[in-house]
């Protein structure tokens, strides 16, 4: 009895592995990618205006006046909702290429995204609070800041002088 439920046992695994080993034919003229395309979803969240981003992140931002940057800006948040939201404002020329990005998070960690490596950092202390540039020969490109329990940065894509990039800096809160 114990054999023939073991023989049972072994043509019925036989037969369902014969069944997992189906192909399908494509026609001749087909490609076939083997490219990974798993995406990690966006994080960001988009608004319509800085009040509603800013009332998502659950804290205002004071901007400074950018007139000369004609084109599209852009409000998000980072993981709204959160303990630690990042308020971020993008400045795009008329091209459609970023011109300026802004952020504003609870805390004092860096919260730029720039990984790049500068050749020059220079931090001045204005006011109360002390200001780190990094650039490459006297033009910088980014700058970060923490007050009153945030922290703050502004990259530039084109690079500022230390004193233009101080004068925008100084009006953000």
């Amino acid at each position: 009895m114990k054999k023939t439920a073991l023989i049972t046992c072994a043509i019925l695994m036989a037969f369902s592995f014969t069944g997992c080993g189906a192909t399908t034919t494509l026609p001749s003229d087909t490609e076939i990618s083997t490219a990974d395309t798993t995406q990690l979803p966006n994080p960001w969240y988009d608004y319509a205006s800085l009040e509603e981003a800013s009332e998502a992140a659950g804290y205002s931002i004071t901007l400074p006046s950018v007139e000369a940057i004609e084109g599209e800006t852009f409000y998000r948040v980072l993981e709204p909702g959160s303990d630690n939201p990042t308020l971020e404002i993008i400045y795009n020329n008329t091209d459609g290429e970023e011109e300026l990005r802004i952020r504003k998070a609870p805390g004092s960690d860096d919260i730029s995204g720039d990984y790049n490596i500068y050749a020059q950092t220079e931090t001045i202390l204005e006011g109360s609070q002390n200001i780190t540039f990094q650039g490459n020969d006297d033009t910088f490109y980014l700058a970060t800041w923490s007050v009153d329990g945030y922290t703050y940065s502004v990259s530039s894509s084109a690079g500022l002088s230390q004193d233009a990039f101080t004068e925008l800096v100084t009006q953000i809160n």
